[in-house]
Parts: structure tokens; sequence; C-alpha cells
């Protein structure tokens, strides 16, 4: 239960930052507020790597290349460009996509197995996606 607590909690951060984001999309340019949430993250971060041993295996170097790329600086330009043209609230239905893409990358990418559970989850999220937005 620890794992969904966390995924919980960094998802009540992704919202306190969506609109945080949203204020400050209006008052700069998207692209430099990615690249300034960007840098913050990782400055913020930073201190952690003093108060414990910091060991990347070989084979992990790419998939840290991968994932930075994609979650930090495609995700912040599209994210903050995204939140520049429509309204939080709309940019948070939108948002939820990504479980949907997730499951699916997951299944193709990783093996995991397509459930019910799911199928059921994806559909209801969809549908409220589409609620919010008509």
């Amino acid at each position: 239960m620890l794992g969904e607590t966390l995924i919980v909690l960094s998802q009540l951060a992704v919202a306190a930052g969506m609109i945080t984001a949203k204020k400050l999309v209006g008052k700069m340019d998207p692209l430099v507020a990615a690249f300034a949430f960007t840098a913050v993250g990782a400055i913020a971060l930073a201190p952690v790597l003093l108060f414990r041993p910091v060991t990347i295996p070989g084979e992990a170097v790419g998939l840290i290349v991968v994932a930075g790329v994609l979650m930090q600086a495609v995700w912040a330009v599209l994210n903050f460009y995204g939140l520049s043209l429509i309204s939080a609230s709309n940019a948070a239905a939108f948002a939820l996509s990504y479980q949907v893409f997730a499951i699916g990358l997951a299944i193709a990418f990783l093996g995991e197995q397509l459930t019910l559970k799911f199928v059921a989850g994806a559909a209801i999220m969809a549908i409220g996606a589409l609620v919010i937005l008509l």
C-alpha cells in the first residue's frame, strides 16, 4: 500500500504544479518556463545525492537518458505550451490520458498482462475525461 500512497501523493504534487505552471505560462514564454521548471527540479533533487551512495550501472545510462528526455524535456515543453493554450481544468482532464498510454506501453514493452481491471479502469478514465470536456 505504500507504493500506491506514494503515487497518489505524487499526483497531488503534479496537480499543484499544474496550477502553478498555468499561472507561470501567463507571465513568460512557455519554453523558458519549461526549462526553468526542469532546472529547478534538478537542483531541488541534487541534495539527495549527498546523503546516499550513487551507483549508476552502465546498462541504466541509456534508460536514464530516454526517460529524462521524455519525462522532463518533452513533457515539460508540450505541457507548458498546452497550458498556455487551454485552462488548467481541461489540461487535467487530458493529463488522465497518460494512464491509458502507460498501460498500453507497459503491455507492449514490459510484457505486463492486460486484465479486465485495467480495461475497465481505462474506460472509466476515458469516459470521465469526456464528461469533463463536454
